[in-house]
């Protein structure tokens, strides 16, 4: 069964764009699905991105009516060792293989919102939506990290870090650090971040 466009979409606009919202799929794969001809418009094979869509279209993506794909969430605990990315460098291991091989999330591209770099572990969310990852990603979330740091860190080391406002002449938020633990030789500390600057804890 076909079933048109939601109400929402009241101008015409690229038929790339609107798979790219409704399937999960990035631009460039979308435009690739075209010229793989899996997409159908109003019943005809669509040959070509260069093509508009208004509410009043019929769209299928692999037979299916692109809003039959409901947008979803994962929660994911990201194990250190792996990278937060669909095509990994060299001998690097990806997160994606690794939720396809033990988690079996539903086969439309999954995307992360936010990272972490290949020797964090700790949550992660990833959605199938576009939409749903910008808006999860623009809210002011509290990140809170546990970082375990070789050397002593000592009261005044934290509030130099507090009061950073700069990180490679790039403005920052204020940092919240917290000790928990020492050693002689290690330090423990709670970090609360409301923002996330490129490795801005390494």
């Amino acid at each position: 069964m076909e079933r048109a466009l939601g109400p929402t979409m009241t101008d015409k606009q690229r038929i790339a764009k609107v798979l790219a919202a409704c399937s999960g799929l990035s631009r460039r794969q979308a435009e690739q699905a075209i010229y793989d001809g899996r997409v159908h418009v109003n019943h005809e094979l669509l040959t070509t991105p260069a093509y508009t869509v208004s509410s009043h279209d019929s769209i299928l993506l692999d037979h299916e009516p692109i809003n039959a794909i409901k947008p979803f969430v994962v929660v994911y605990h990201k194990p250190a060792g792996f990278v937060c990315s669909h095509n990994p460098q060299n001998e690097q291991k990806s997160i994606y293989t690794q939720l396809k091989k033990h988690h079996n999330p539903p086969t439309t591209c999954l995307r992360h919102i936010g990272r972490l770099d290949i020797n964090s572990e700790g949550l992660l969310l990833l959605s199938n939506c576009p939409q749903t990852a910008h808006t999860i990603q623009q809210k002011p979330w509290k990140k809170i990290y546990k970082v375990r740091t070789q050397g002593v860190i000592t009261p005044g080391h934290l509030r130099t870090l507090s009061q950073l406002r700069f990180i490679e002449k790039a403005p920052i938020e204020p940092m919240r650090i917290k000790l928990l633990r020492t050693t002689q030789t290690n330090s423990w500390t709670q970090w609360t971040l409301t923002q996330g600057r490129y490795r801005q804890i390494r």
